[in-house]
């Protein structure tokens, strides 16, 4: 396979731009909801918690549609974005904001994340870490930027125009970013990293092929590990959802809510790229799990609870080799425990 299409620039790179810019878009509109919930409040007469629920609802969606999205989904994701966000703005009732926001919004959300960098995957083996950090970068660049803006636009001429403001960049910045998406290197006649095939191994058979799909659902390691991701999860979205509202509450001063969720993307954005970089170069156990989350953290379907039980399982080896040596020096020494000797 050749390298490129003659010009030295390798088309991942522009991949990993487009990621960015989607993942700004859909990061920024997803974590300026929270700045909404007063104005969510005035028009519909509902409560805070039925405010919240509204983006507690979009992000299980997210979660729930995101791993089992197929190859297409990053290119259907901001057009189901943008729909969520116009029957949003045009919802007369309660119920049309929770089925337009809290599923269409989030079903787009989750559609654009994990397969975006999925795809990112199948265009890296080396730099993968460099690339899928440089992509999730744009996560941390929608929240520090979006909330301020959302709150500003919503104060100024309401909510609902905002949401049309945001269909419209979903349907004009987002597909154009979407038109230059290529599913895999093979269809531009690339292969991974730009190198000549065959001097790198395949992603998938290096990572997932000591492992098959129902060793993976019995291994405890995949469950402990995805319980410890759920709590995280859980303990930052409500920071997310309850923290703005404590900071409205206390300086009555709405466009404090947005700044402290700018905040929170200002203190994300200081850590992707450069801490990538710094794990591709260490070499200790604990390194290699954090580079097996960096460089394998997005994916789809069965590959998923692959990934995730082998990590698990390498997480495990240092306590499990230091089990097998305490019960070897244990076993090598019999008379220390007649005299009373701790092990």
């Amino acid at each position: 396979m050749r390298q490129d299409d003659g010009s030295g620039f390798f088309y991942g790179w522009i991949v990993v731009c487009a990621a960015f810019i989607l993942l700004t878009i859909s990061a920024g509109i997803t974590y300026s909801t929270p700045v909404m919930f007063p104005f969510f409040e005035t028009d519909f007469t509902i409560g805070r918690g039925q405010a919240a629920f509204v983006f507690s609802c979009s992000q299980v969606m997210a979660f729930v549609v995101g791993p089992f999205a197929g190859s297409l989904a990053e290119k259907l994701g901001p057009r189901m974005l943008a729909a969520g966000l116009l029957g949003s703005a045009l919802a007369q009732s309660y119920g049309e904001l929770v089925f337009s926001y809290g599923i269409a919004v989030g079903v787009g959300s989750g559609a654009i994340y994990v397969p975006l960098l999925g795809l990112i995957q199948r265009w890296f083996y080396r730099r993968r870490g460099l690339a899928s950090g440089l992509a999730t970068a744009g996560v941390s660049i929608g929240t520090l930027t979006f909330p301020i803006v959302a709150a500003s636009v919503a104060g100024t001429f309401g909510w609902r125009y905002l949401y049309f403001g945001f269909a419209a960049i979903c349907l004009s910045i987002g597909l154009v970013a979407v038109c230059v998406l290529v599913a895999d290197p093979k269809q531009r006649g690339l292969s991974p990293d730009g190198v000549p095939d065959g001097s790198t191994p395949s992603s998938s058979e290096k990572t997932i092929s000591g492992l098959s799909l129902k060793e993976a659902v019995r291994d405890k390691q995949f469950y402990l590990l995805y319980f410890c991701s759920f709590g995280a999860a859980v303990l930052s979205f409500m920071a997310f959802v309850h923290l703005p509202q404590h900071v409205v509450e206390a300086s009555r001063e709405q466009m404090h809510a947005a700044t402290i969720i700018s905040v929170i993307g200002l203190s994300s954005f200081c850590c992707p790229a450069d801490q990538v970089l710094r794990l591709q170069r260490l070499r200790s156990p604990l390194a290699a799990v954090a580079r097996d989350l960096c460089d394998n953290n997005m994916f789809g379907g069965e590959d998923l609870i692959r990934r995730l039980a082998l990590v698990g399982r390498r997480a495990a080896q240092p306590i499990r080799r230091l089990r097998t040596e305490r019960r070897a020096r244990s076993e090598s020494s019999p008379q220390d425990h007649d005299v009373g000797v701790p092990r």
